[in-house]
């Protein structure tokens, strides 16, 4: 377990604000208890995440990318307009779409773990109150993705309806560029014509797999090239990158021959009259 405390992040007079008006916790060191007490609970459920080790899960990353004030725009100009979450974790960021205005009947954020999403309305402490979906499934799972039966959970009511696909810190989480492939064909079963499908995960110069024997696993990025070529290839234009310096581990190092970056994206889905979509 990482060692850091939470008291770095009083610092951020912004991320004060939103617990102190959203969540109603004034006092600092109330806060710094709440927060640790949350990044405990977080790691009980399997894999340690850097992200849940240093504490970034209390803030939105999400709004501090350069798609987002597109995002809160489309918001007002089309209030039905769906917004999903693909692996939302604590639902952070659809709290602070929220808070900016997005409609929050048209939020929906699902994840692999229905702990992560519990312990979202624990940290926010907005069980009653929160107007957010929340679906736990896997987005590769035909059945999650097709199959709307009661009492399952699934987005099959979502196909070819939503109008924002958002993947933060995913991408980078999967395991071959195939993978990867396969992951943007989910999300254009998901978006509709003219849908926007944007995210941000750490992309290398070129595809790379490489194991770490200090941390005992396998990391792939996809290469920024491909992932473009990727995007095309299945029909998304008005693509925009930008690319953020990625600090290398010390324990990466040895085992490094690119460089990577933190990729932020932003494309237009706009299949042909003609398309068909995939069938699982």
């Amino acid at each position: 377990m990482c060692k850091e405390d939470s008291s770095q992040w009083w610092q951020d007079e912004a991320l004060c604000r939103l617990y102190s008006d959203y969540v109603g916790i004034q006092d600092r060191k109330q806060l710094s208890r709440h927060w640790e007490m949350i990044r405990a609970r977080l790691s009980e459920d399997g894999k340690a995440y850097k992200c849940i080790e240093q504490f970034k899960f209390l803030s939105s990353r999400l709004a501090t990318r350069f798609y987002y004030p597109r995002i809160l725009e489309l918001g007002k100009q089309e209030p039905t307009r769906i917004f999903i979450d693909i692996g939302c974790c604590t639902g952070t960021d659809l709290r602070q779409l929220l808070m900016d205005g997005y409609p929050g009947t048209c939020l929906l954020g699902t994840d692999l773990s229905k702990h992560y999403i519990e312990c979202g309305y624990d940290l926010f402490q907005d069980r009653d109150t929160c107007p957010i979906r929340f679906i736990t499934g896997d987005i590769f799972d035909s059945k999650f993705l097709d199959q709307d039966s009661p009492g399952q959970p699934s987005l099959a009511p979502f196909h070819n309806q939503v109008g924002i696909v958002y993947s933060g810190s995913v991408i980078h989480l999967l395991q071959s560029i195939d993978q990867v492939d396969a992951f943007i064909t989910q999300v254009t079963r998901l978006l509709t014509p003219g849908g926007l499908f944007v995210g941000t995960h750490v992309a290398a110069d070129r595809t790379i797999s490489v194991y770490i024997p200090p941390r005992h696993y396998t990391k792939h990025w996809v290469g920024v090239d491909d992932f473009k070529t990727a995007l095309q290839r299945h029909h998304f234009n008005d693509i925009e990158f930008k690319l953020e310096p990625r600090l290398t581990r010390e324990e990466e190092k040895p085992y490094l021959d690119v460089q990577c970056h933190w990729l932020s994206f932003s494309a237009v889905y706009s299949p042909p009259p003609d398309h068909h979509q995939p069938v699982e």
